[in-house]
């Protein structure tokens, strides 16, 4: 009788069948992620110069995934959330079929961002089936926080209207690679949880959780020092957020160590003593990076001084009165035309007959992303969205109750997608084609978060 086990086979075929997945599926992340960033560092991509180009990538990229999915090459699991994608994408489609909507054209260049971010949602999906992919993409979030934030701030003191220190720009106060500053702001927000989180991890050590700070204190401060009000609730309720979130892990910590029920008596000897030091070790990040971000908010707000900032803060944008009338004008305009809307991105063109104020501006966008989806959907793309985020919710629901499956780096997302969507309420950033890629990959690694990791 053999004593000893056979040695287990490993097929060398089905193991590069596996590799040759794992690096489609990272390729299409790659791609994603390299034309987000693109947009973003060219002045947000709100030119048709620059979308294009990027929007024919992404297209591209698509259409081989699809081959390559078929083919079983790429990791792709389909379900409700897709559907739902692509009835979206079918509405300015019946739009310009049944013509309801006032102007085709901007109808048609509608679809082709709500094509883009859809693309990018589904290739960022794809690619976060691996986790290494997933550490990876949350590692560059964080170090483009730091990067982003320290250049807008050097930016902001030695050339402030000058963006990359080339293009001149008079209308606004250019903060970072964008024009307006809370689109500045809003793409930190989805940025800044990344570093928190990376920084915030326990048992790392001090010269990591320093760095990764600083990065978060850069970004922090540079959406301070452009006075958004928007950014600045978003960035607040990030904090808040992670606040909690480490307190229930501590929290969730000591009870795993505390004495057992049945004995009264610790799992080891020596555990008190040892839980002490984790709780430590755990809570020194946290402290590193609130010393990195309260350092360089007094270096920078002695530089700026305090009165400079704050006389920002109340001049910042339009009004809180006028934002209400905006959005009074988008709800009558959707109740209106409440089945299909006045056509994708046709806004603009309607307002003037709901205008109910005239304060000598141009309104392009309603400075509220939901109110102007209402106006220009109706009840069916509202509908649709609304089931598509109680779709988010089941699965990041799903997803909490396995603590265990639950991590920093996913919270981190959540984080971020949250307070985007909250300044989405007040402003129109999810018109500026930079900042609809990065969300709506963030998005696509979150439908991930109830598949299991593979380590």
């Amino acid at each position: 009788m053999n004593r000893f086990p056979a040695p287990i086979s490993v097929n060398p075929i089905h193991t590069r069948q596996q590799n040759g997945v794992t690096i489609s599926a990272r390729i299409a992340g790659g791609i994603a992620i390299g034309c987000a960033f693109t947009l973003v560092l060219a002045f947000g991509g709100v030119q048709p110069q620059w979308y294009l180009p990027v929007y024919g990538m992404l297209y591209a990229t698509t259409a081989a995934g699809l081959i390559l999915a078929l083919l079983g090459r790429l990791p792709v699991q389909w379900n409700w959330i897709f559907i739902l994608l692509l009835a979206i994408l079918g509405l300015p489609l019946a739009q310009l079929a049944l013509h309801t909507t006032v102007n085709p054209s901007a109808t048609e260049t509608g679809f082709l961002h709500l094509l883009a971010g859809a693309c990018a949602f589904w290739l960022a999906s794809i690619a976060a089936t691996d986790t290494g992919f997933r550490r990876a993409w949350l590692l560059l979030m964080a170090a483009a926080c730091g990067i982003l934030g320290g250049w807008d701030i050097f930016q902001f003191f030695l050339f402030p209207h000058h963006i990359w220190g080339i293009v001149h720009v008079t209308t606004n106060m250019p903060m970072g690679p964008f024009v307006n500053r809370d689109d500045f702001a809003a793409c930190i927000e989805l940025l800044f949880p990344a570093a928190l989180a990376l920084a915030m991890r326990p048992r790392r050590e001090i010269a990591q959780s320093l760095a990764w700070g600083l990065a978060a204190a850069l970004g922090f401060a540079s959406v301070v020092l452009c006075a958004s009000r928007g950014g600045a609730i978003g960035i607040a309720l990030e904090l808040g957020l992670f606040w909690l979130w480490w307190r229930h892990k501590n929290r969730q910590f000591i009870t795993s160590n505390s004495p057992q029920p049945h004995t009264g008596e610790l799992q080891a000897d020596a555990m008190p003593s040892a839980t002490i030091r984790q709780k430590k070790t755990a809570s020194r990040p946290w402290s590193w990076m609130l010393l990195a971000i309260a350092g360089l908010l007094f270096v920078y707000a002695y530089a700026a001084g305090y009165t400079h900032l704050l006389a920002r803060l109340p001049s910042t944008g339009i009004s809180a009165q006028a934002r209400l009338e905006l959005d009074h004008s988008s709800l009558a305009m959707g109740i209106y035309r409440p089945v299909l809307g006045w056509g994708w991105n046709t806004w603009k063109y309607v307002y003037p007959r709901f205008a109910s104020f005239d304060d000598g501006d141009i309104y392009d966008y309603a400075h509220s992303d939901w109110m102007q989806w209402w106006a220009e959907s109706g009840l069916l793309g509202t509908l649709c969205l609304a089931a598509m985020a109680a779709l988010f919710l089941r699965r990041i629901r799903a997803k909490l109750r396995r603590q265990n499956q639950f991590n920093d780096f996913d919270f981190a997302l959540i984080a971020g997608l949250t307070a985007f969507l909250l300044h989405a309420t007040a402003d129109f950033i999810f018109h500026i084609p930079g900042l609809l890629l990065l969300f709506t990959i963030n998005a696509g690694m979150i439908i991930t978060l109830h598949q299991p990791c593979n380590n």
